[in-house]
């Protein structure tokens, strides 16, 4: 906006918000009956995974790709090298 000065003027607008967020009491009050259901899912899940243990030869994924890889580079290596 320009005034007759020429100068630039900015504008603020300040927006009253009553309640960003209702009070927790609501908030619970207003949760669905099954989500005691859910958390306890989640958390046997969750103790399911903790007990996991990695086999010995995927401790890293992709490693067996990348070796296949540098194998192959050195197998192509090798038989330019041979040619030449």
């Amino acid at each position: 906006m320009e005034p007759e000065s020429g100068r630039n003027v900015r504008g603020v607008f300040i927006v009253p918000t009553l309640e960003a967020f209702p009070p927790v009491e609501l908030a619970e009050v207003a949760a669905p009956a099954g989500l005691e259901e859910l958390k306890s899912r989640v958390k046997s899940v969750e103790e399911k995974v903790a007990t996991l243990e990695t086999p010995a030869g995927e401790g890293a994924p992709g490693f067996g790709a990348i070796t296949a890889i540098v194998g192959l580079l050195i197998v192509v290596y090798l038989v330019k090298r041979r040619k030449k």
